[in-house]
């Protein structure tokens, strides 16, 4: 998948004033002719009322139906159709149908009609403008993924989850990671800052690069604090090791039972930036994957819980859904690994302090280099998904 060079096409409403024009197909006589300027003017007038009147159907039908503002016209369904499978929905929309028609009639006899007609899986919306006898038709949009169901909203990740409840925080997770998919449960995460470290630190050193990564995945995560973090100075408890699904760290099933399998969370510097890396406890967290038995995962709940439950309840501190997703090629420049590593090079040298082949990691302890590439990486999310939010926190450990 690639991402979108800024090639957005929005849908455009324009019919020509002359066209379907009733006398067009004969000659009139000199002094049944209207006086042109003004019948120019009269035609563009009704065509620019009838372009509004489609608008603001589609907008009202889409407001009355709940969902946010699709993404433009033309988005290309190879840049987000590879998150099929990717994007699990954890609420939904349910299948609505809604249909809006507004019909004017002025002097000239013109009548337009604007239909909206939204759906779930593959939403079409179409505004219609016709003329006399001529149909004008403009695809407004068209939504080809769960991900749509994020945009512009800054609340929990379930709808019935409480909006500024002062024990919960809704905030971005991201993951390096490669091709293959799995829960958001038993593993670690961090800011953009912290799991670029990561990707500069242990990554990017080797081509290919170490575990296969590809991508950077982000999560939106509504977490609740805990009653037993609760009589801490922290909004989460600490921070936690975890490999394979498994917890690592030496009495981990004490720390996570004294904190109730809270969500864990420490700092990490790079550059300027003061990352922050997260642990979320999920099903059984002391089995590696693979070795998680049904019993164990009714027996050790941990935290991550579907929209069905709410956050407090034993077994459910912290909601997910997907948030899009950044492949590192996309921003570092390198188009084909295989290619990239058959020629020796290797994005970052750690003797060297910078790559072969590959500028984009030179400097691990720049600060102005670390601001690029965090600012790089922000802009590719920006630009991948414009109708969501850049940044949702805070960020930080303590509460």
């Amino acid at each position: 998948m690639h991402m979108p060079r800024g090639d957005t096409a929005y849908s455009r409403c324009s019919v020509s004033p002359f066209e379907g024009d009733a006398h067009s197909s004969r000659r009139l006589e000199a002094e049944e002719v209207p006086d042109p300027p003004k019948h120019v003017r009269h035609r563009l007038l009704n065509a620019i009322l009838a372009c509004a009147i489609a608008i603001a159907c589609f907008y009202f039908v889409l407001l009355r139906s709940g969902k946010p503002a699709p993404f433009p016209s033309g988005y290309p369904e190879e840049r987000i159709g590879a998150m099929t499978g990717l994007l699990h929905a954890v609420r939904p929309w349910p299948t609505q149908t809604s249909t809006t028609t507004t019909s004017t009639t002025n002097s000239s006899t013109t009548t337009s009609t604007a239909t909206a007609t939204l759906s779930t899986t593959s939403t079409v919306s179409t505004s219609t403008v016709s003329t006399t006898s001529s149909t004008t038709s403009s695809t407004l949009s068209t939504l080809t993924c769960d991900v749509c169901r994020t945009m512009l909203s800054r609340g929990p990740v379930c709808e019935s989850g409480e909006v500024d409840h002062p024990g919960e925080r809704t905030l971005y997770m991201y993951r390096a990671q490669s091709a293959v998919n799995y829960p958001f449960e038993n593993v670690n995460a961090a800011d953009l800052p912290g799991v670029l470290w990561y990707l500069h630190n242990e990554i990017v050193v080797m081509c290919p690069r170490k575990y296969d990564i590809i991508r950077v995945r982000r999560m939106k995560v509504t977490s609740r604090r805990t009653p037993q973090v609760s009589k801490t100075p922290f909004f989460f408890a600490a921070f936690n090791a975890i490999d394979n699904g498994m917890c690592t760290v030496p009495g981990c099933r004490e720390r996570l039972e004294n904190s109730g399998y809270s969500v864990g969370c420490q700092l990490l510097r790079y550059g300027d930036f003061m990352g922050h890396w997260y642990s979320l406890h999920g099903a059984c967290p002391f089995l590696p994957n693979g070795q998680k038995t049904p019993e164990c995962r009714r027996a050790l709940p941990g935290g991550l819980c579907g929209c069905d439950r709410k956050l407090g309840e034993v077994g459910c501190n912290y909601h997910v859904e997907e948030a899009g997703e950044v492949y590192l090629d996309e921003v570092t420049g390198v188009n084909n690994q295989s290619v990239f590593c058959q020629e020796g090079k290797v994005e970052y040298n750690r003797m060297e302090d910078r790559g072969i082949g590959c500028s984009f990691w030179n400097g691990f302890n720049d600060a102005a280099k670390v601001r690029e590439r965090v600012q790089a990486f922000r802009e590719a999310f920006r630009r991948k998904y414009p109708q969501m939010p850049l940044d949702l926190g805070p960020q930080h450990c303590e509460f």
